[in-house]
C-alpha cells in the first residue's frame, strides 16, 4: 500500500479552484466550509457512537413543527451552530432546531449566512438508517448590520448548498453557483 504524498484536501481542493469562480477566490468561504466540515465530522463521530455514549432517545422536547426532538438533534444544532460561529466568516444562522435566527454579534461577523437542518433524518437514528446534515449558504447582502433578511431569500441566490450523508461511510457533497464572464 502506497502513502499519496499529495493529499487533496477540502481546503485545498477550494483554494485551488479555477480563478474564474468567485468563491475560488475567497478564503473566508474556505474556512466557512472548513467550519462546516469539522461540524459535520464530530456529528458523523457522534453518530456512530450514539449507542454506547446514550445519545438514542428523545431530549423531552418538541420543536417548531411539532417534532420531538432527539438527544442528537441537540447535539447536533450545538456542534454546527458553534463550528460555523466561531468560524468568524458567519453573520446569520437559521436551523430547524431553534425558534430564532442566530445573529453574530456585529464584532465577529463574516459576511455568509448558513441555514441547515444540523441532522436531518433523526427519527431514523434508533433503526440504524442514513441520517446527514443538510446546509445552504448565502452572501450577506451588504454591510449594513446583518438581519434575519439576509437569509429569507430564494434559493436561486444561494452561493452554495450541500448535505453531509451519515452512514457506513461519512460523504460530503457540495454544489456552488458558478458564474460566466
Amino acid at each position: 500500500m502506497s502513502v499519496d504524498s499529495n493529499p487533496l484536501t477540502l481546503s485545498r481542493f477550494l483554494l485551488t479552484q479555477s480563478c474564474k469562480q468567485e468563491l475560488a477566490r475567497d478564503p473566508g468561504f474556505t474556512l466557512l466550509m472548513s467550519s462546516i466540515q469539522l461540524a459535520c465530522k464530530t456529528i458523523s463521530q457522534a453518530v456512530r457512537k450514539a449507542g454506547i455514549t446514550g445519545l438514542y432517545g428523545l431530549d423531552g422536547s418538541v420543536n417548531e413543527t411539532g417534532d420531538q426532538v432527539k438527544k442528537l438533534d441537540v447535539l447536533s444544532n450545538d456542534i454546527f451552530k458553534n463550528a460555523c460561529k466561531f468560524s468568524r466568516e458567519l453573520c446569520v444562522l437559521v436551523s430547524e432546531e431553534e425558534t430564532e435566527a442566530l445573529i453574530i454579534e456585529e464584532n465577529a461577523q463574516g459576511k455568509y449566512c448558513v441555514a441547515t437542518d444540523p441532522l436531518d433524518g433523526s427519527s431514523n437514528i434508533d433503526c440504524n438508517v442514513s441520517t446527514g446534515t443538510i446546509f445552504g449558504i448565502y452572501r450577506r447582502h451588504d454591510d449594513r448590520t446583518a438581519s434575519v433578511d439576509d437569509i429569507l431569500r430564494p434559493g436561486r441566490e444561494l452561493v452554495c448548498a450541500g448535505y453531509c450523508m451519515y452512514g457506513s461511510s461519512t460523504q460530503l457533497v457540495r454544489s456552488e453557483e458558478h458564474t460566466s464572464e
